[in-house]
C-alpha cells in the first residue's frame, strides 16, 4: 500500500465511521493497521468503531497503542478525553484534556471538553473560565455559547445566562434543548410566563418530552393556571412514569386540592423511583394532615401518622445542608386547625427544628455576633435598646394589620432601634410605610445562611418574630439562636415548640385561664387585646346581589372563613341554624388560593344539610372573593356574622364590627378559638359569646329573625367600637416587657 493508497484508505474510512458504517470502517482501518500495525490514525479510528460498539475497554486500549507511539498528539489525548467524558470518567478526562491543552493551547476541542467536565465535576467556575476561551476563539459557534449559558446558570447568574441562551438561538432559533434550558433559566428568575413560552417553542421542536412538559407544568401552576399544569404533569408521568419530579408535581396538585389520598399515592411512587426526591419527602409529611377533613376522619391516627412522617423525614436530613432545608418546609400548620391541645406535638416537632439548625450550624461553622453592652443608665439614659422583627409578612396581611404596624407606628424610637427583616417576597404600600418608618429594612437576601448572618451582624439585642409556622425561613431562623432573647407573637396563634424561642407574646383578652401550659415558651399577656389595631380607611362598595346570585329579601349570614377553618363536627351547626331560621342565604367565599378545597368544603357541608333535611342550594351561596371595600360593602348589607368555630377570626371579626355587623362565636379553650370573643368581651358584649355550639345557634337564630333586637346589637358595636382602635397602652407595655428582659 502506497503512502497515497494509505491516506486514501483512512479518509474513506473515517467517512464511513462518521457515517455510522461501522463494517466498512473497520475494514479500512484494518486493511491500514496490516500495513502499519502502530498507524496512530488507524490506531484511533479502530478505536473509534470499538467504542460505537460500546467496547468501551477495548476502545480505550487501542487508543492507549496510538498514544505509545505518539504520547504528545494533542487530537489524541482530546479524543480520549471524549470517550472518558462519555463514560461519566470526568477527572480522568479533565486530565487527558489539559494533556492536549499542554501540547496545543490552541486546541478548541480539548478546551471545550475541559469545560465540560468541569461542569460535571461540579466546579461552573473553572469551567466558564474555559468556555469563555472557546467563545473567543468562536462567537459564533453554537456549542461553545451553549456551555458557556449552562455555566452561567449553574452559578446562579441567570439574567446573564439567558442571555447566552439567546445569542445561541440567534444562530439555531429552533434548538429545543436551548430553548428548554432558557424555560429553566426564566423559571429561576420567577419569570413564569416567559418560561412558559420558551417551554412551548421548545416542545414544538423536541415534542413530547417528559422533562419540558414537567417543567412547563410547575411554571403554569405557579401561574394559577393549574388546569393546565397538571395536564403537563400527567403528560409527563404517561410518557415517563419513572420521572421522579412529576410524579411529586403530581402529588402537590392532588395535596393542593386537598385530596391527600392521591397526594401520598404519587409521593409513594416518586420515593420509589428516587428515595431522595424531597419534594415527596416533604410531601409525605404535609400530606398527612388533609386541609379540609371528612367527617369520617380518625384524627388520632392522622395526627400519630403525621408524627411518624416527621421523624422520618428528619432522619432522611441528618445531612447539614438537607437538615437546612428540610426546617420549616413542613411546619405542621394544619394541626391548629383540631380542637386539641397541640403542644406535645409542635414541642416534638420544634426538637427536630433546633436540632437541624444545629447541625447546619456546626457544618457552616457559624457563630453568631455576640450583642453590644448595654446599660439603661441614670434617669433612663443609655443606648438604645436594638430591636429586630422577623417576618415574611411585611405588606397588607392579618399580621401586620393586626399586630406589627401598630408596634412600629408608636414604639418609643428614642428608647428603641428597629430593623425590621423582611424574609418574603410580596411588597405594596404597607411595605413601603414600614420601610420608612424604622432605622432599617432588609429584604430579599435568599437562603437562611445569608439572612442568619445579616441578622447577626446587626447584632440584635431582642429578635420578634411576629408569626411562626407560616413560611419556612422565618422556621428556620427561629431555630437558630440570633439573639440573647427571641420571641414570637400570636400572628400564627400556637406555640413554636422550640426551645430557641423564650416567650410568647400575647394578649390577656385571648388567653384562656391556665393558659401556660399549652406553651412551650413563657406566656406573656399585654394587656387587653395586646395589639393596637387601626381601623382600615376604606370606602365601602355596595355589592351587586342579584350578579352573585344572592337573595337579598331574606336574611343574609357570612361565612368568610377559609375552607380549613371549617371542622366537620360542626357542618350540622349550621345545617340546623338554616333549618330554623328558614329562608336565608349563608354566603362562603371561595378560596383563591385553591378554589378546589372550596367545592370540597361545599360538598361535605352539602351532606350535612341533607342529613337535617334541608335544601343545601337554597339557603347556601359560594361567591367569589373581592377586593376589601367589596366585602366591606357586603358586611354592611349582611345580618348576621359566622364566626369559625375552634380557630376563631381576629381581623373579620374586627372588620366586621367596624361595619356594625353582629358577630356570633364561640369561645374556645385555646387562644386560637378565643379571638373573636376577646373582641366582643372588650365591647361588653358578651351576650354574643356562646359557650357552646347550641347557644352558638340560638344567638344566630335571633339575630337573623329579629330586626329589633339585632339594630340593637348594630347600634351598641358601633357606639363601642372605638374600643378596640388605636390602644397605644399596649405597646408600652411592651416596651415595659423588653426593657424588662434587657434587665
Amino acid at each position: 500500500m502506497t503512502p497515497e493508497t494509505m491516506i486514501e484508505t483512512l479518509a474513506a474510512a473515517r467517512a464511513d465511521l462518521a457515517q455510522g458504517r461501522l463494517a466498512a470502517a473497520e475494514q479500512g482501518f484494518a486493511a491500514v493497521l496490516r500495513v502499519d500495525p502502530g498507524h496512530p490514525g488507524a490506531l484511533s479510528g479502530q478505536a473509534g468503531v470499538l467504542f460505537q460498539q460500546r467496547q468501551d475497554d477495548a476502545a480505550l486500549a487501542t487508543l492507549a497503542r496510538a498514544l505509545v507511539r505518539e504520547p504528545n498528539n494533542p487530537v489524541l489525548l482530546r479524543e480520549r478525553g471524549d470517550m472518558l467524558l462519555e463514560l461519566r470518567q470526568p477527572e480522568a478526562a479533565l486530565a487527558s484534556y489539559d494533556a492536549a491543552l499542554a501540547v496545543n493551547y490552541h486546541t478548541r476541542g480539548a478546551m471545550y471538553g475541559a469545560g465540560m467536565a468541569l461542569l460535571r465535576l461540579g466546579q461552573p467556575e473553572a469551567a466558564l473560565a474555559r468556555f469563555d476561551v472557546v467563545v473567543q476563539r468562536g462567537p459564533d459557534w453554537a456549542p461553545g455559547l451553549y456551555q458557556r449559558a449552562l455555566a452561567l446558570q449553574a452559578l446562579g447568574r441567570l439574567e446573564a445566562a439567558v442571555a447566552g441562551f439567546d445569542r445561541v438561538l440567534a444562530f439555531s432559533p429552533l434548538d429545543g434543548a436551548v430553548l428548554r434550558d432558557r424555560g429553566n433559566a426564566l423559571q429561576s428568575l420567577m419569570r413564569d410566563q416567559a418560561a412558559v413560552e420558551s417551554y412551548s417553542q421548545a416542545l414544538a421542536t423536541l415534542g413530547n418530552d417528559a422533562i419540558t412538559l414537567n417543567n412547563r407544568g410547575v411554571s403554569l401552576w405557579r401561574l394559577e393556571r393549574r388546569g393546565e399544569a397538571a395536564a403537563d404533569f400527567q403528560a409527563a408521568v404517561t410518557l415517563m412514569p419513572m420521572l421522579a419530579p412529576a410524579q411529586s408535581n403530581m402529588g402537590m396538585l392532588s395535596e393542593e386540592i386537598g385530596a391527600t389520598t392521591d397526594a401520598l399515592g404519587y409521593f409513594r411512587q416518586a420515593l420509589a423511583i428516587d428515595p431522595n426526591e424531597r419534594v415527596a419527602l416533604l410531601g409525605s409529611v404535609t400530606a398527612c394532615l388533609p386541609p379540609v377533613r371528612t367527617e369520617d376522619d380518625d384524627l388520632d391516627a392522622i395526627r400519630a401518622t403525621h408524627q411518624a412522617a416527621v421523624d422520618t423525614l428528619f432522619a432522611w436530613a441528618d445531612d447539614p445542608e438537607r437538615a437546612c432545608a428540610v426546617t420549616g418546609a413542613v411546619a405542621p400548620f394544619n394541626l391548629a386547625y383540631h380542637d386539641r391541645d397541640n403542644r406535645d406535638a409542635l414541642a416534638h416537632h420544634g426538637a427536630h427544628c433546633v436540632a437541624a439548625m444545629e447541625r447546619w450550624r456546626a457544618h457552616a461553622g457559624f457563630e453568631r455576633t455576640a450583642s453590644m453592652p448595654w446599660e439603661k443608665g441614670a434617669g433612663g439614659a443609655g443606648r438604645r435598646i436594638r430591636l429586630g422583627i422577623v417576618s415574611s409578612q411585611f405588606w397588607t396581611h392579618s399580621v401586620w394589620l393586626a399586630i406589627v404596624r401598630g408596634w412600629i407606628q408608636h414604639m418609643d424610637r428614642g428608647r428603641f432601634e428597629i430593623h425590621l427583616f423582611h424574609t418574603g417576597t410580596r411588597l405594596d404600600q404597607q411595605t413601603d410605610w414600614a420601610r420608612q418608618n424604622v432605622a432599617a429594612f432588609t429584604h430579599g437576601l435568599g437562603d437562611a445562611p445569608a439572612w442568619a448572618h445579616a441578622i447577626t451582624a446587626w447584632q440584635p439585642d431582642i429578635l420578634i418574630y411576629p408569626d411562626i409556622g407560616m413560611e419556612p425561613l422565618p422556621m428556620r431562623l427561629a431555630s437558630l439562636r440570633l439573639a440573647d432573647a427571641q420571641m414570637v407573637s400570636w400572628g400564627h396563634p400556637e406555640t413554636t415548640g422550640l426551645s430557641t424561642i423564650d416567650y410568647f407574646i400575647s394578649a390577656a383578652a385571648l388567653e384562656p385561664p391556665g393558659a401556660q401550659a399549652f406553651y412551650t415558651e413563657k406566656l406573656i399577656t399585654l394587656p387587653r387585646l395586646g395589639c393596637c389595631y387601626g381601623a382600615l380607611p376604606v370606602v365601602p362598595q355596595a355589592p351587586d346581589l342579584a350578579r352573585l346570585g344572592v337573595r337579598g329579601d331574606v336574611p343574609i349570614l357570612l361565612c368568610p372563613g377559609t375552607p380549613f377553618k371549617y371542622a366537620p363536627e360542626h357542618d350540622r351547626v349550621l345545617a340546623r341554624i338554616a333549618k330554623r331560621i328558614g329562608p336565608c342565604q349563608i354566603l362562603f367565599f371561595a378560596y383563591l388560593r385553591s378554589p378546589a378545597l372550596s367545592h370540597r368544603l361545599m360538598a361535605r357541608l352539602e351532606q350535612a344539610f341533607v342529613a337535617e333535611g334541608v335544601d343545601f342550594a337554597a339557603h347556601v351561596v359560594l361567591v367569589p372573593w373581592h377586593l376589601t371595600p367589596w366585602f366591606y360593602g357586603l358586611m354592611h348589607r349582611a345580618d348576621v356574622f359566622l364566626d369559625t368555630i375552634g380557630f376563631s377570626g381576629f381581623n373579620t371579626a374586627i372588620q366586621a364590627i367596624e361595619c356594625g355587623l353582629p358577630v356570633v362565636t364561640v369561645e374556645g379553650d385555646f387562644m386560637r378559638g378565643r379571638l373573636a370573643s376577646g373582641i366582643l368581651r372588650e365591647m361588653e358584649m358578651d351576650e354574643l359569646v356562646a359557650a357552646d355550639t347550641a347557644a352558638y345557634e340560638d344567638i344566630a337564630v335571633r339575630l337573623a329573625q329579629d330586626a329589633a333586637y339585632r339594630q340593637d346589637v348594630r347600634t351598641r358595636l358601633l357606639e363601642r367600637r372605638t374600643r378596640l382602635f388605636d390602644d397605644v397602652e399596649t405597646v408600652r407595655a411592651l416596651e415595659r416587657f423588653l426593657e424588662s428582659v434587657m434587665g
